[in-house]
């Protein structure tokens, strides 16, 4: 959500990061590793 109140533009994000402890870099390498934030199957 501090994404979307700080303008939701790149700048925000890194806000958003600091604010957050969050890293999107680490994020998104998780991604390209095959993890799925928003896997919806019953396995």
């Amino acid at each position: 959500m501090a994404y979307y109140f700080n303008g939701a533009n790149m700048g925000a994000l890194r806000r958003a990061e600091k604010e957050l402890d969050f890293s999107i870099d680490k994020y998104f390498k998780k991604i390209q590793d095959g993890y799925k934030p928003w896997n919806f199957s019953n396995k």
